[in-house]
């Protein structure tokens, strides 16, 4: 299959899902051309996925535009917005995400303002290289990790993150290479 173009909707038990766009040359990850949408609505990623106890629905809006998948050669662009989604039976509000890839250099941002989780990242790769350099600033006002069902134990974390990882190889130890700062917990 070398090309593709839907406006498909799906309205199931499971919740529903809408996906619209097309993609061209998708065999070829260096002229593959690319502008998509997926929208869904309370979809049961618990049940598709058989795993109901770490994942329940999601609502979410994503878009992808773009030539090019291969790191080296991709010219893209993407957002995000998971207004809920359902793991470890918490229900996570507002996740915003965004990047792109453009000339060897990708970049990330992540926020999220839930009141049990409220923090805001940047990550970088640089794919001039034989292996990619990536940066991690993450500023964490909180997590609350009981009340996200990730511990037993009441553990609140502030604080900022700063990482950084010259050449990302499979198997990489970072013990060398990466710090964080300003970090703090409470119990």
């Amino acid at each position: 299959m070398e090309n593709i173009e839907t406006a498909l909707t799906l309205q199931t038990s499971l919740g529903d899902a809408i996906v619209k766009g097309f993609a061209r040359h998708i065999a070829n990850a260096h002229t593959a051309v690319y502008d998509m949408t997926l929208q869904a609505y309370s979809l049961d990623l618990g049940t598709i996925l058989q795993d109901k106890k770490t994942f329940g629905p999601v609502t979410a809006d994503f878009a992808i535009k773009g030539k090019g998948y291969d790191p080296k050669t991709a010219d893209a662009a993407f957002a995000g917005n998971i207004r809920s989604v359902i793991l470890k039976q918490y229900d996570y509000k507002d996740l915003n995400i965004e990047g792109s890839i453009v000339n060897k250099q990708a970049r990330i941002h992540a926020a999220i303002a839930d009141p049990n989780i409220h923090l805001g990242m940047n990550a970088t790769a640089d794919f001039t290289a034989a292996y990619p350099a990536v940066t991690l600033n993450a500023d964490i006002d909180s997590i609350r990790f009981h009340e996200l069902h990730l511990s037993n134990d009441h553990l609140i974390y502030h604080g900022k993150i700063d990482g950084s990882f010259p050449a990302w190889k499979e198997n990489y130890s970072c013990c060398n290479h990466c710090w964080c700062t300003t970090s703090k917990g409470s119990a």
